[in-house]
Parts: structure tokens; sequence; C-alpha cells
């Protein structure tokens, strides 16, 4: 497996190579259009200069000879560097002189020059000329210009080179020394430190990484206290019906007690402490595995609380309570109906069983918008302190030890809001009630 250091250094290096390559081509490229490019301009200047003579001669005598064309043009010695020969021909394409470059050994002895550029006087076609020019290295100065270039390319692509390596070699060292620090600090998070300092780093990504890590540990840790303290809650009311159950056993064995309808009463309300916790935990557990999926059907709105309502009512009232239910017109949606009938069973229960003074529990459902809103609403009010532990595994605050229950009603009120994709509140209102609201999401397809 390669390292972040040699995987930045290959990277970079494969970079440098291919724009160098590319470079190169275009230096090929450009330096062959510029080859093109002089030709084609000494082509044209050669053939302009030997049209100029050609028609000088015509002008005098109106008509051209070899001998003319002689005289005219052995003593014409600025072609010679940059053509390899140039002919004239009279207006039948009949040759009248031939020139060759002696120093020039581009062009074969034997090649023939076609008549190829016309020229004219006064709108009369008066000779043909044939012009070849030398090649572009030919010329000292264009061989030296080129060899300059081939020296500035060289010179480039080798600083380029050495540049890259050395700000490969410097990014390597800053990637590879904030990966290491990164590594090293989840290596040992993974081994269950924590209070691990992670550090700012000069890399935007390993920055967020640090960053996400560092809220990685915090979440961690509070989720490890959350669990030792939950342990310690489960086995501090395990440990209560559990004694209560040992301590009374213990007596009848000894003859301390009898098996009266009464005795056979209390230990009957321990045994079922004890199973509603572990039921309850067992639910829990359950509702917050990734792995349940919600069966989701059709809710009639109003039939549902009405069902509820009806399942209360008679505990309500033996209590000295009454139950006041209501939807908001005919609100239809889309949940698991077993999980949301446990999640308002809790939060009707948990009112019944914690409101201290007679009066009317209210629960509502309305439609909001793209949202619906179970509403239940007792008499009462929750210490402020309280509020933010209140779906809390376990949490009774000091006002809930002494009452019945598991003490993971609410809790998994929440995990069933946070499995059909909503969400729970709860809040003391200026009428002296505590109101908790569920809303989910109002899906109807």
């Amino acid at each position: 497996m390669k390292s972040l250091r040699s995987r930045i250094l290959t990277v970079i290096l494969i970079a440098v190579l291919f724009n160098t390559a590319v470079i190169i081509v275009v230096a090929f490229w450009g330096s062959g259009q510029s080859r093109r490019e002089w030709r084609s301009m000494v082509t044209e200047e050669s053939v302009r200069r030997i049209s100029a003579v050609v028609q000088s001669l015509w002008d005098d005598e109106e008509h051209l000879t070899n001998a003319q064309c002689r005289a005219a043009f052995d003593y014409i010695t600025h072609f010679v560097d940059e053509m390899a020969a140039f002919a004239v021909y009279d207006r039948n394409r009949n040759p009248l002189y031939l020139w060759r470059n002696s120093t020039y050994d581009g062009l074969d002895s034997k090649h023939s020059l076609e008549p190829e550029f016309q020229v004219t006087l006064d709108g009369e076609t008066i000779a043909w000329i044939a012009a070849v020019p030398s090649d572009f290295y030919f010329i000292e100065a264009n061989k030296d210009l080129a060899a300059r270039m081939v020296r500035i390319l060289i010179l480039g692509v080798a600083l380029s080179i050495i540049a890259a390596v050395a700000l490969s070699q410097r990014m390597s060292l800053v990637a590879t020394r904030d990966a290491g620090v990164l590594a090293t600090l989840l290596g040992r998070l993974s081994r269950g430190e924590r209070g691990l300092p992670f550090p700012d780093q000069s890399i935007a990504e390993f920055q967020a990484i640090s960053r996400a890590s560092a809220r990685l540990q915090d979440t961690l840790s509070k989720e490890e206290r959350r669990r030792r303290q939950w342990t310690q809650d489960i086995a501090h009311d395990l440990k209560t019906p559990v004694t209560a159950l040992q301590g009374q056993l213990e007596a009848v064995r000894d003859g301390l007690f009898h098996l009266t309808q009464e005795r056979f009463e209390s230990l009957e309300r321990e045994f079922g402490q004890i199973d509603k916790l572990v039921r309850d935990l067992s639910l829990l557990s359950q509702v917050e595995s990734p792995e349940m999926i919600p069966v989701i059907r059709k809710v009639d709105g109003a039939a549902f609380i009405k069902n509820i309502c009806a399942r209360f009512s008679p505990a309500a009232e033996a209590s000295g309570r009454h139950l006041d239910c209501a939807a908001q017109g005919r609100v239809t949606f889309l949940a698991d109906p077993d999980l949301l009938s446990r999640a308002l069973n809790n939060l009707v229960q948990n009112a019944i069983q914690h409101v201290r003074t007679p009066g009317t529990i209210t629960i509502r459902l309305t439609a909001e918008g793209d949202e619906v809103a179970f509403a239940v609403e007792n008499p009462g009010q929750i210490p402020e302190k309280d509020l933010p532990n209140l779906f809390e595994r376990l949490y009774r605050g000091d006002s809930g030890r002494s009452s019945p229950g598991s003490g993971l009603g609410l809790t998994i009120v929440r995990a069933v809001a946070d499995k059909l994709g909503g969400s729970v509140t709860a809040r003391n209102t200026s009428r002296n009630t505590v109101r908790i609201r569920l809303i989910l999401p109002r899906r109807t397809s």
C-alpha cells in the first residue's frame, strides 16, 4: 500500500511530465509552423524581386532572352543565403535562366524546376518563375535561434521538474505530517483514550477531519457517560424490587411472614415492576435498532384519537381526572400505527400517573401544513431544570422518583418519533399546564 507522500510525489511528477510532453509537442508543432511560414515568406519575397528584374528587362527590350537574363541575374547575390534555386521562363514556359545555390546541398542536382508563378505587365503575361527556398536551418541565424530555443526549453523543463520535486517534497511533508498526527490521535481514540487534543491543521481537508474527530470524541465521551449512568440506573431500579422480593421470600422461608393474599399481591407488584422495566428496555432496544423498519400504513387520525381516549378514560376517571380528546377535522396520514400507539399510550399514561391534582387531560390532533401534531396537555408544571433531560433514559426528576413506572416511557416516545422521522418537545404553558407535542411528517402516499 502506497503512503500519502509517495502518492503526492507520483501525482505531481506525472503532472510535470505530462506538461513537459505537451510543451515539447507544442514547441515542435510551432517550430514546424514557423519553418513553413518562413519558406512561404522567402518564396514570396524572392518571386517579387525576380519579377521586378524581369519586368525591368521587358521594359527595355519588350522581349526576354537567355543572354539578358544571365547578364541581369548573375550579379544578384542577395538570393544566395535564402534560396536553393530559381528559374525564369518566357511566356510560353520555355526555360531562359536557371540558378542553383552551390553551397546548399539539400536540393538534388537532377531536380527540375516547374514554372509556377506568373509575371504580368499591364495585364499581359510576360514570363513564368520557379523558386525553391532553402531549408530553415540552412541559414546560420535561424540555426542559432533554434539552438537557443532548444537550450531555453531544456533549461525550462529542467527547472520546472526541480521546482515540482521541491514543491511536492514540501507539500508531501506537510500532508504526511498532518495525516500522521491525525492517524495517531484516531488510533488512540479507537483504543478508548479520551481528552485528546486535536490540533488545527494547515490543510483545509485535514482541518475538517480534525474538527470532526474532536466532535466525535465529545460525542463518544457523552455517550459513554450516559451508558455508565444508564447501567447504574438500571442496576438501581432492578435492585429495589429484587431486594424487596428477596427480603420477603427469606422472611417467608424463616417463618416470619405468612403467605397471605396481601403478601402475594405485594410480591406480584414487585415482579410486575421488574417485568415492566425489562419489557420497556426490550422495546426501546428494538425501536432504536437500525434493523427495525416501520410498517407504514394509512392512519385515520380521528379514529386513532378515539381509540386512545377509550382505552385510558377508565383509568383517568378512577384517578379523579378527565380526558378531553379531539381531532381537527378528518386528518389522515401515513405512519406505523403500532409504534405510534405505543408512543401515545406512554404520553397519556405518563400524564395520568404524574398529575398530582385533579383536572382535565387534553389530547389533540392537528394538521399543520406538511406535519401532523399530537399534543397531550395536563395540569401541573415541570421544573425548568428537568425539561432538557425529560426524554433521557431512566430520567424521572425529583418529583418522579417515587412514581411507578420504568422511567423509559418518554425515552420510548422520542425513539418512536425519531424512527418515524418526527420530533417530540415538552414545555410549561402559561396556563399552569405541561404540554408535550409529538410531531410527524404528514405523508399521504
